[in-house]
């Protein structure tokens, strides 16, 4: 098991306190598995912290507060993270904004090759990459293109994008791996 942290914490101490009881399990674990075939998956795990009845009652009679048990019942989760990529999502990836936004920020952005402009080449260039669940974006690769320096283009127009909305799977964001393919054309 890799990828996991702490989702929801209650202090620094309990926190190390179970990322090493954490650690420290040496229980093999057993693949996720659907029809023979083994597979990651994500899962939480909540770790409750909870205060004896002597300390608490010391407590409060040091303080002289009616019952305090309540305030002192707190609990760590802690997430594992699914490192799998979907391409196949409820709720695909978007730039922040939507297609409109993202028209906007190609024609601000994206810049023709220099040579296509000069040889008079009109073509597309396709640039695949992941959007994290934080939004941002991995992994990115040239995936088709039609002239060199407007390949170049794509890749440091995508490599300039801000943070996306990530995409989502059974409620729940997602690694996605999606597509852009920018079109070049000479303006007549």
């Amino acid at each position: 098991m890799t990828n996991y942290n702490i989702a929801k914490g209650l202090s620094n101490s309990c926190d190390s306190a179970v990322l090493s009881a954490f650690n420290a399990i040496d229980q093999k674990w057993v693949s996720a598995r659907v029809a023979k075939q083994r597979f990651m998956t994500r899962f939480a795990m909540t770790m409750n912290f909870q205060l004896n009845d002597e300390v608490v009652n010391k407590q409060q009679n040091e303080v002289g507060l009616p019952s305090l048990k309540s305030k002192y019942l707190r609990e760590t989760t802690i997430v594992y993270n699914d490192p799998a990529i979907y391409s196949k999502v409820d709720k695909p990836s978007e730039f922040l904004g939507g297609s409109i936004e993202l028209a906007k920020f190609q024609r601000t952005h994206l810049r023709y090759g220099n040579s296509a402009r000069r040889m008079g080449l009109e073509g597309k260039v396709t640039v695949g990459f992941i959007v994290e669940i934080d939004g941002t974006l991995s992994n990115i690769k040239l995936i088709k293109g039609f002239n060199g320096d407007c390949e170049t283009e794509s890749m440091k127009y995508i490599h300039s994008m801000p943070k996306w909305n990530p995409a989502e799977k059974d409620g729940r964001k997602v690694r996605h791996s999606t597509e852009l393919t920018m079109t070049f054309k000479l303006a007549e």
